[in-house]
Formats: C-alpha cells, structure tokens, sequence
C-alpha cells in the first residue's frame, strides 16, 4: 500500500506529540518494530521514516510538510492509494506560498486545498481522510460538515476516523 501522509507536525495547540510518536500511533498496526527501532534520533525524521518503512515492509509512506511542497513534489505524480491530510499546514510554510487570490491565512485550511486538488484528479474521496490533532481544526471541520445537513459530505465526514483504521488494515 502506498500512502501519502500530509502533516507539518506543527503545534498548533502545544499537545502535538513528536513525529515518531505520531508515527506509531497511526501505523503500528501496518508496520513492523525494525521501522522504529531504527529511527536516529540525530536525523531527520521524514526522510529517514519514508526509507525505513520502505526497506522494512511491503509498505510506502511518503510524508508531505506543507503545500508548497505538494505542488511541487506529489500534485503531478500522484500515484497513491491512501492520503492522509492534516487540515492546518501552518508549520514550515511562508506567505510567499499561497495561491494566488487566497486569504492570508490560506496554510491553516491548505488541508482542504489539498483535499479539493486530489478529488478533482479523480481519486475517490473514500480513499482520503482528514487528520489533524488540533482542537480548532477539527472543530470547525465539524461544524462545517453538520451545517452541509443530512447526507452526502456530512455522512462522509462522520466516517473519517472509521476510514482511517480500515484502510490501515487493509
């Protein structure tokens, strides 16, 4: 399985855990004890992550930081079977990055972008889940999704968490 995690592993509000911990509380299920026994603590972890869970499982996980960065590097080979997507990409990303006619504070919902961008490729929404620790994030994700009324997104939105752990054990 081929998975693109976007997260900045920022600390939008202080109770982010590092990555590595992160890491292993959404993968543990998939990955095997090598991945993380491995980890140098002196690297950095993206890049050091990504290879290991290649070189230790049948598995790919590529980690994206901030939406410049998937403009540059995922939106045109874009061929993943889950993505996981922090709502808030403040962390690392600058003002010169955002698209040209949005609001300043575009990299605090750049999730949603994102989100719209790999729909619009035609990868089904099924195959897609939010995924943020911050409180103010997730709770205007709610309050968006419960004013859409019954059906269609907000029945979707209701199913992120419970997508989340059947695709990781698929």
């Amino acid at each position: 399985m081929k998975i693109l995690w976007i997260e900045d592993f920022g600390a939008g509000d202080k109770k982010n855990p590092d990555p590595e911990s992160l890491a292993k509380s959404i993968f543990q299920e998939i990955l095997t004890k090598p991945v993380f026994d491995d980890l140098d603590e002196d690297e950095d972890f993206v890049e050091q992550f990504s290879s290991l869970v290649k070189q230790h499982t049948i598995h790919e996980i590529e980690i994206c930081k901030n939406y410049k960065t998937w403009k540059n590097r995922f939106e045109k080979n874009f061929d993943f079977d889950i993505m996981l997507i922090d709502i808030n990409l403040e962390e690392g990303s600058s003002s010169e990055d955002i698209p040209e006619g949005f609001p300043p504070n575009f990299h605090k919902k750049a999730g949603f972008y994102i989100y719209h961008e790999i729909l619009k490729k035609g990868v089904p929404d099924n195959n897609i889940a939010f995924f943020t620790g911050e409180t103010g994030s997730y709770s205007e994700f709610e309050s968006n999704c419960n004013s859409t009324g019954s059906g269609g997104f907000a029945a979707r939105c209701s199913k992120v968490s419970t997508r989340l752990f059947f695709f990781l054990a698929r």
